[in-house]
């Protein structure tokens, strides 16, 4: 058997205010890898390839993808049977797209390369856990709206898995006290971009669920 220990730390990890433990443990296990050789990369932004590889493996959801690399099979034009970076592969991208996790940004395109912004991301958790999701309508914009001071920025395909990500506690909102004011508002930041520290987090809650981590 083989004994896995992270060989050297990243500063950016051992000074990270919350995430230190939760980036440690994925790192150690190989299911998040260093960005830059001196380091982690906690705070830059997580693509859709990323991202979209996280999910299936936070939920240990069997690999699903032509075997026979048969490119016309594939979901995406831009992510074939080969085709794979340090932080995605075609496997996990092509599997998430047959899980009903991902779409693509245009008819045939995943851009996997691309930042992925907090409210498309909500969108991807909520498919991914099969979250219940409210209707569409002005009283769940009147929720939105006492929850998030923000939530008039959130766009209208998102609003429903937001406030399911919000309510299950997987992904919710900044506090910040206003001059003036002795209770905190809370902001979402639907089009700010997710950090891969904020990913590492939702992970590892996944993975709680699915296996012992």
């Amino acid at each position: 058997y083989m004994v896995m220990k992270m060989k050297r730390g990243y500063s950016d990890i051992t000074n990270h205010p919350w995430a230190r433990n939760i980036l440690n443990a994925l790192y150690a296990k190989g299911i998040m890898t260093n960005l830059f050789g001196d380091s982690f990369g906690t705070d830059d932004r997580i693509s859709r390839g990323e991202f979209a590889t996280l999910l299936v493996k936070g939920l240990n959801i069997p690999l699903n993808y032509p075997k026979d690399g048969d490119h016309n099979k594939s979901s995406f034009q831009d992510v074939g049977p080969n085709a794979r970076t340090e932080t995605w592969s075609y496997e996990y991208i092509e599997t998430a797209a047959r899980a009903g996790i991902v779409t693509g940004t245009s008819e045939g395109t995943f851009s996997p390369y691309m930042p992925i912004t907090r409210e498309q991301a909500a969108v991807m958790i909520a498919r991914a856990l099969k979250l219940k999701l409210a209707v569409n309508d002005e009283k769940l914009n009147a929720t939105l709206a006492k929850a998030f001071v923000d939530s008039g920025s959130i766009d209208v395909y998102a609003r429903p898995a937001i406030q399911a990500v919000n309510s299950a506690k997987i992904m919710t909102g900044s506090p910040s006290t206003l001059p003036g004011q002795k209770k905190p508002v809370y902001s979402f930041n639907p089009k700010g971009f997710m950090t891969r520290a904020e990913a590492g987090k939702i992970t590892v809650e996944m993975l709680k669920n699915s296996t012992s981590l």
